[in-house]
């Protein structure tokens, strides 16, 4: 039997530099400074609490909307303004136009944020300046059509037919006497814009007879109360009879 052992291999020598499996570990010197990396001079070892800085994240774009951050606080307040239109009215109206203006040029500035914003505000002021317009003028119509205004349309030639809005029958009463005369008083205020008198029809109706006549109010200033007295005689008895009075018609009357 020879000296070569089982299975092929070499017998071991303690002598020789060179390990079984040919690797061959690298001799430690105590005079280095470094540890000789075992792994060749392209790895290099892993130190801990170094780690790759991340990459860099590209920016999105913005294409007109707000990245969060109010960058356009014209268009801000151009759209709380427009909403405080129904509280305030103009006094907001006008703010809201004009920062409305400012923050869409902003807007432009800044990539489109707050153009939305800058937008509605405009609207809301533009629509808020519109409706005050027609508002007013509303009022100022119907101020020419309100009677006793100085370019009412009702004439105030002598004999005129006097409309409903140009007086205000205020109270009227009927006094009966023991000889069956009736005094039949009205109070009338003149609701027009200049002294006037007026010329009143009245009709009073009792005992089965109506009687009519015409009577003559003194002159009135304008929102001044006048009385219109008309006396009519009927022929029943007092113990009987029950009067009513109305005024059929009333026509402006020169003094």
């Amino acid at each position: 039997m020879t000296g070569q052992p089982p299975g092929g291999y070499p017998p071991y020598d303690p002598n020789q530099g060179q390990q079984p499996g040919g690797f061959n570990p690298p001799a430690f010197d105590p005079n280095q400074s470094q540890p000789v990396n075992p792994y060749g001079q392209g790895y290099q070892p892993y130190t801990p609490g170094q780690y790759p800085p991340p990459p860099q994240q590209q920016p999105y774009p913005n294409n007109g909307y707000s990245s969060g951050s109010d960058g356009n606080k014209p268009a801000t307040l151009a759209l709380v303004f427009g909403c405080l239109i129904f509280l305030c009215g103009i006094f907001t109206g006008i703010p809201a136009i004009v920062l409305g203006i400012i923050g869409r040029k902003k807007a432009e500035e800044l990539g489109g944020e707050g153009r939305g914003k800058a937008t509605a505000g405009l609207v809301l002021g533009i629509f808020n300046i519109v409706a005050t317009i027609i508002y007013i003028g509303l009022i100022v119509v119907g101020l020419i059509t309100l009677p006793g205004s100085t370019s009412s349309s009702t004439p105030r030639s002598n004999g005129a037919t006097v409309m409903q809005e140009d007086v205000e029958l205020v109270e009227s009463k009927v006094a009966l006497s023991d000889t069956a005369l009736a005094t039949y008083t009205v109070q009338i205020k003149n609701k027009t814009d200049s002294d006037t008198a007026y010329s009143v029809d009245v009709e009073c109706n009792g005992g089965g007879e109506t009687h009519t006549t015409t009577v003559e109010s003194p002159k009135a200033a304008p929102q001044e109360t006048v009385e219109a007295v008309a006396q009519v005689q009927f022929g029943a008895t007092n113990t009987y009879l029950s009067v009513i009075c109305t005024v059929e018609g009333m026509r402006f009357l020169d003094k």
